[in-house]
């Protein structure tokens, strides 16, 4: 079952800020699945909406991350035993 997500977007025809996406639509745009887009966004930071995201993670490297863990939970979890060459190490601490 496909659902929907709502991302901001510029003014459309209608007058709204908003459109609606399917999840491939979401997929495609930013890599992640829709439930994940608010992780994405605490990971890289947003300047726009003036959130500063994890010290050395940009959008690939969030991308990567919540790809490889499913969740920032469980990528939290994991930084505490990963070698700190591995990218999910920059969570920890």
């Amino acid at each position: 079952m496909d659902v929907t997500t709502y991302v901001g977007a510029g003014k459309g025809s209608n007058g709204t800020r908003i459109k609606p996406w399917s999840a491939a639509d979401v997929f495609a745009k930013f890599g992640v699945q829709p439930a994940n887009l608010p992780a994405l966004k605490a990971l890289c930071g947003e300047e726009g909406d003036d959130i500063p995201g994890v010290k050395s993670v940009g959008k690939g490297t969030a991308v990567k991350l919540l790809r490889r863990w499913q969740s920032i939970e469980k990528a939290l979890k994991a930084s505490e035993f990963v070698s700190h060459r591995d990218d999910t190490a920059k969570l920890a601490g």
